[in-house]
């Protein structure tokens, strides 16, 4: 398991936005195969993970919110902000966004996606 994004616990905190449109504390940790959803104040237990497979689309905010949705083919969308990590006031979007697309597109070129 190679990891992707979110390399240290400062990176890994986002808040993820439930589905009574309340924010919590969580951390994001995208490897080559999953995308884990973890709670920080549990010493990053998982608590749900995505086979990266499953992810169908990504949604962003244009706003300074930072809001991104990662799209399921079973419809059980994650939505997460990443306005809370470090360092304060910077995008994390196009990083996010870019390293997504440089693995799907290794893997296309290797063929195994």
């Amino acid at each position: 398991m190679t990891c992707l994004w979110g390399m240290t616990n400062e990176e890994l905190c986002v808040s993820q936005i439930n589905r009574f449109h309340k924010a919590e504390d969580r951390a994001l940790l995208i490897t080559d195969r999953h995308l884990y959803k973890m709670d920080p104040l549990r010493q990053y237990k998982p608590m749900k993970n995505i086979p990266l497979y499953n992810v169908t689309g990504l949604s962003v905010s244009p706003g300074k919110d930072q809001l991104i949705v990662f799209h399921t083919k079973d419809s059980r969308d994650l939505v997460v902000c990443l306005q809370g990590m470090v360092p304060a006031n910077e995008s994390r979007i196009g990083e996010l966004v870019g390293t997504l697309l440089n693995h799907f597109k290794r893997l296309a070129i290797m063929g195994k996606w």
